[in-house]
């Protein structure tokens, strides 16, 4: 029988510890991976806005549309939020860097200003009827809405964090973005909303028609006009007006 020379001996144990050596690396990048993972999922609330910011890029960006429209140089208007399904806009979403999670505590923070808000829509809304049947919703500024907005700028300021929210104001504060305006100034501004039977001009149509008049915070008014056929198909941010109808409108 042959015996194993000490280098065939040595050169059988170098296989076996790089075998090895191979193994315990494949196994260490599995428990770091595991290890992240549940880190991840456990991170406090607070750690979120920083995990968020690790691409710096998006500061870039947020930085430039401030001082473009500081600067006068573009008409920069940045829509928070989607009047059709009160959601945060996709292009927000982006332009914020937001984490799933953050998109939907912002969610539910503007959902609920939004409750709150028409409920002081209503409470505080006056109905007349003109001559020609058109029904008009005068609603009276409130300083209860105040409380609405610092509640909902408070949430947008925890979720973003100190350098995102920073950018946030800036914008806000030049007027690139207009949060109270999709949420009808939290009701801080007076409102009109005045809704109209029109006929087709063969008069075998009738639609309604409903001119939205909102004062802004600047002093200006917003003005927008909406045909629906019939009043079930009002738009969901003016769904709080239906039960102050007349039943006969």
């Amino acid at each position: 029988m042959a015996l194993k020379s000490p280098a065939a001996d040595a050169l059988q144990e170098s296989r076996r510890l790089r075998e090895e050596n191979t193994r315990l690396a494949t196994e260490n990048d599995r428990l770091t991976k595991q290890r992240a993972a549940a880190d991840s999922a456990n991170a406090p609330p607070d750690a979120v806005a920083v995990n968020a910011q690790v691409n710096p890029g998006f500061m870039d960006r947020l930085h430039i549309l401030a001082e473009l429209k500081d600067e006068g140089l573009a008409n920069v208007a940045v829509q928070v939020i989607n009047k059709g399904n009160g959601k945060l806009q996709a292009r927000f979403v982006e332009l914020f860097n937001l984490t799933p999670a953050e998109k939907t505590t912002l969610d539910q923070a503007v959902e609920q200003a939004r409750q709150q808000t028409e409920q002081l829509f209503a409470a505080n809304a006056k109905v007349s009827r003109r001559a020609d049947g058109a029904v008009m919703i005068s609603v009276a500024a409130t300083d209860d809405g105040n409380a609405v907005q610092e509640t909902l700028m408070n949430a947008f300021a925890q979720t973003l964090g100190p350098d995102r929210n920073a950018a946030f104001l800036a914008l806000q504060s030049n007027g690139a973005i207009r949060l109270g305006s999709a949420l009808g100034e939290f009701g801080t501004q007076p409102r009109t909303i005045t809704l109209s039977h029109v006929s087709s001009p063969d008069g075998t149509k009738t639609t309604i028609s409903l001119l939205d008049e909102q004062q802004i915070a600047s002093g200006g008014v917003t003005t927008s006009t909406t045909s629906v056929p019939k009043p079930a198909s009002i738009p969901a941010n003016l769904r709080w007006a239906l039960p102050l109808l007349p039943s006969d409108f």
